[in-house]
């Protein structure tokens, strides 16, 4: 039997999360799967330098990196799973780097967050290593 003959009339229930954290119940212990989608949250752009001759932005930040992504078809054994949505990196300010994004997890899975850009225009990393789990 595949995955996908189990699911002829739809999915039971569906459940977005687009922020926050908390704890996520299947319906059902030992009949509920789940295909997991996460997106770590992309690192924010770094800030450009002053040029201090003419006080005018004499430079520019390269961008952050975009989130890692995770799909996966998991059987929800458990009572309840933790989850977390990552928080997007803040920008950087005159000359500073961005921040990186926040991971989101699900249980032991996640997609890592990219990372933030700085002010001198090199680029950035476009995510963390992300295995999966």
């Amino acid at each position: 039997m595949s995955y996908f003959s189990q699911f002829t009339g739809g999915p039971a229930k569906v459940t977005q999360y687009n922020s926050g954290s908390g704890n996520y119940a299947p319906i059902s212990t030992n009949l509920s799967w789940a295909r997991l989608t996460l997106v770590g949250a992309g690192g924010g752009g770094g800030g450009a330098a002053i040029n201090a001759n003419f006080g005018k932005f004499g430079g520019y930040g390269s961008g952050g990196g975009g989130g890692g992504f995770t799909q996966i078809w998991v059987k929800l054994n458990s009572a309840n799973y933790a989850y977390a949505v990552g928080a997007a990196g803040n920008g950087g300010t005159s000359a500073g780097g961005g921040n990186g994004g926040g991971n989101t997890t699900f249980g032991n899975w996640y997609a890592g967050g990219g990372g933030g850009g700085n002010s001198s225009g090199n680029v950035q990393q476009g995510y963390r290593a992300n295995t999966g789990r």
